[in-house]
């Protein structure tokens, strides 16, 4: 997404195979319970997670002399509460993104026990911004999710019969533990491909119940080469005190 569509969107799936000598069975694959998961967001207005974010773009690629970039920043996500968001519709959970050199982003996601579900978001550029609304409510992560599983995204987002038309799917790798800076936490793997005109983009996520995102890595590739790979760990989670309500979307 642009970051954009926040963590919303992804294309065509890629299958990962798990290697093992000829002699020796494939070790049992991690099952969890879908009660294990429960809830799956652990959540109060306030909470933060601070990532750590890698860019690495190589040589070449913004110019035929340009020099390859290796650059890290931090890029913050906060809770702030429920705000309003569709006019005649509840109001839904809402986050703020903080990140050098963009302006601030709004997520737009509904937050129940069993799931969480992506409804939009809103680049704030300014006054003049308005937020991407998603048609219908997008699953990004529900409890039970196990290898092979696989979450329907949405399709023909763009311009109908142009070149741009984003074709997305998602899935689910399977169960793993993940070190990040913040620590090692139980996770969901999950794998989301996509091909924006000619622009692919690989997105995986992995996801822990009651904590949240820990770990994002997208790639994009162009011609069938790198052209940009961006790593975001979970460096901090913590909580801070809110000053103010959310701003709902639209004109004040």
């Amino acid at each position: 997404m642009n970051p954009r569509s926040i963590f919303i969107l992804v294309p065509v799936l890629g299958l990962l195979l798990a290697s093992c000598k000829e002699e020796q069975a494939a070790p049992p694959a991690v099952v969890a319970p879908s009660g294990m998961d429960l809830p799956v967001l652990k959540i109060e207005p306030g909470d933060y997670w601070s990532y750590r974010v890698r860019i690495e773009i190589p040589a070449g690629v913004t110019g035929d002399q340009a020099a390859a970039v290796d650059s890290t920043h931090q890029r913050t996500r906060t809770f702030l509460g429920k705000t309003p968001f569709i006019p005649g519709s509840p109001d839904v959970d809402c986050f703020e993104v903080i990140a050098p050199n963009s302006p601030p982003m709004r997520e737009f996601v509904n937050i129940f026990e069993d799931r969480v579900e992506l409804r939009g978001d809103w680049a704030m550029k300014n006054a003049e911004s308005r937020p991407i609304v998603l048609p219908t409510p997008v699953v990004f992560f529900k409890a039970g999710l196990q290898a092979g599983d696989t979450l329907p995204m949405p399709t023909g987002v763009g311009v109908p019969g142009s070149e741009a038309v984003r074709q997305r799917v998602c899935a689910v790798i399977g169960r793993e533990e993940c070190v990040v800076p913040a620590g090692s936490f139980p996770s969901v793997r999950m794998l989301m491909n996509g091909l924006d005109g000619k622009i692919e983009t690989r997105r995986t996520i992995w996801f822990s119940p009651g904590t949240g995102i820990v770990k994002e890595e997208r790639i994009r590739y162009a011609e069938g080469k790198v052209i940009v790979k961006e790593t975001h760990e979970l460096a901090e989670k913590g909580h801070k005190a809110l000053t103010e309500r959310p701003k709902a979307p639209g004109p004040e």
